[in-house]
This record gives C-alpha cells, structure tokens and sequence, in this order.
C-alpha cells in the first residue's frame, strides 16, 4: 500500500516551553510518511537549539521574524509532501492524528482539506475540556457560507490539506493582520470545493498566558480584512451569490472595531471605521451613533469636514 507523503509545517517563535512536546507528537505519528520542516521565525529565546537537538530528523529553517503567515508560506515551499499539515508550537498530536486525517482524504478525492476537533489543554498538558465541539458550530464539505458566519477552526493545528489547494489559494496572506491570516485561507479554499469535518478530538489545544490569540478587539478587526479579502476574491471568480451575506458580516466586523477604536480613546480610527460601516449599511443607527460620539471629541469635526472634503 503507498501513501503519500505528508509534511508538516511547525512556524517556531520563542517557543521553547513547549516545543519539545509539539515536534515529539509529530515525531510520534503512526502515518508511515511524514517530514517535518520547524521554520524559526527569529526567536530569541533558544528555541534554535532545540530545534537543532533533532539533527536530520526534522528540517530546520532560519528566518528573520516574519511572523506566522510567512513562515507557514516559507515551510511549506520547503516541503515536498502531497499532503500538509500545520502544527501550532504550543499544541501536540494524538499519535494516530495525520493517519485518520489522510485517509478520510483518500476516500474523498474532491476533497480540498480537512479539520479535526480539539481537547483543551493547560500549561501544564492537563486536559481542561474533553472536546471542543460543545462549543462551536461545525459544518462539512462546501462550508464558505458557514466560515463566513464566523470562524470555527480554532486553530491551524486541526487542518489538513492538499498542497494543490494551498498553493491554488495562495497560501497565507502576509499582509494579512493580527491573527486571522488563517481564517482569511480557509475561506478562499472553502471557495473552491469541500473542507470536511473529522468528527474525531485529535489534538491537545494550548491555553497559557502567552498564547499570540487575539483580544476581542483583534479578531474584529482581522475578520474584517479576511471578509474583505474574501469579497475580492468572490468577484474576481465572478461567485457573487454570497455577496450579501459578506458585506453583512463584513459591516458587523467592522462596526465593532470601531467600537472597539472608540474605547480605547483611539478618535482618528474610530471616525475612519465608523465612516467605513456607514458605507457598507448607510442606513446603520448605530454606526451613525457611535460616529457622533467619536466626534464629540474636540477636533472631530475638523476630522472629519477634512476628510470628507479633500
């Protein structure tokens, strides 16, 4: 029986806590062939020398920090599997993870990628909830329309996917920011043919006080560049049926970083993010609203005659 080979990708950032457990759960699989390509993306702690205690059983790339989007892209340009697979520095495997994985892509050859469920896990590898399924929507096979609603991959750690689709996508987006590079590709791959659900808990998800997740405030106003990216994306392939429903969710994105701007004393950002909602809902309450308060702020609306202006 062949099999594919599988690569997996593992971007390092002062990771060393953890990094050992991470690359051993990839180490461990029972997927017969699998490579490993570490990219360290410029820590300063000595990851590097963790990375290199492996020798030739894992491929190591040095990099000046790029962040994720970048390493991600630059691992799996220096990998060679059919197959990939991205492993978060801080998370492990269960052992039988790329195997199962693989071989519900071997039954369905339409298929782009795949994802798995995830168990919680503390610092210390104490498993604080069984499944993160009682918490999340999940969907299978054409997803966009459910990824558009709001992102239910957690994690990169969970996902599988054929390298065709990766590269037919784009690979992740460096211009990309704050944490939803991820969640920018699974829709553009979404868009282009099945993503499956593995009803299966097949990796430990890390929580700890250093994890890079965004705040609230972050993933309002990355989801809203992933929406819009998407939008491009829709129109050039000329699939503009879930046009509607984007600009909807883009508009609720958009509203709240906006909010978000607001509170934190942030008047330019806001006034520029509010005038951005108003655009995509004119007739938005509350958008106009939170508009009036930005601009009570002394200076507003020279702000914002200026801009409108000239």
């Amino acid at each position: 029986m062949t099999h594919s080979l599988i690569s997996v990708v593992i971007p390092v950032y002062n990771g060393s806590r953890y990094l050992r457990a991470c690359i051993n759960s990839a180490l461990n699989q029972t997927y017969p062939q699998v490579e490993i390509v570490a990219v360290n993306d410029g820590s300063k702690d000595n990851s590097m020398e963790i990375l290199k205690s492996y020798g030739d059983r894992i491929r190591v790339i040095d990099q000046a920090n790029s962040g994720p989007a970048i390493a991600r892209n630059n691992g799996v340009k220096a990998s060679h599997g059919e197959l990939v697979a991205f492993l978060d520095q801080d998370d492990v495997w269960d052992d039988i993870k790329l195997e199962r994985q693989a071989a519900l892509l071997k039954r369905h050859s339409e298929a782009l990628a795949t994802y798995c469920d995830h168990r919680g896990i503390d610092e210390h590898g104490v498993v604080t909830s069984q499944t993160g399924a009682l918490y999340y929507p999940r969907a299978s096979g054409q997803i966009l329309e459910h990824l558009i609603r709001g992102n239910f991959i957690l994690s990169t750690s969970l996902v599988m996917l054929r390298r065709s689709a990766f590269d037919a996508a784009g690979g992740f987006a460096a211009s990309q920011p704050y944490w939803s590079d991820d969640y920018d590709l699974w829709m553009r791959i979404a868009a282009r043919g099945a993503f499956l659900y593995q009803i299966e808990t097949l990796v430990g998800y890390r929580r700890h006080s250093s994890n890079t997740s965004g705040s609230a405030f972050e993933m309002q106003a990355g989801n809203a560049h992933a929406l819009l990216n998407l939008e491009m994306h829709l129109n050039s392939e000329q699939r503009q049926k879930l046009l509607p429903l984007l600009r909807e969710r883009r508009y609720q994105n958009t509203l709240g970083t906006a909010w978000h701007y607001r509170l934190q004393g942030r008047r330019k950002e806001a006034i520029n993010t509010y005038l951005a909602a108003i655009a995509l809902r004119p007739s938005s309450l509350p958008a106009w609203i939170g508009l009036m308060r930005a601009l009570l702020v002394s200076g507003g609306s020279q702000f914002l005659s200026k801009n409108l202006h000239g």
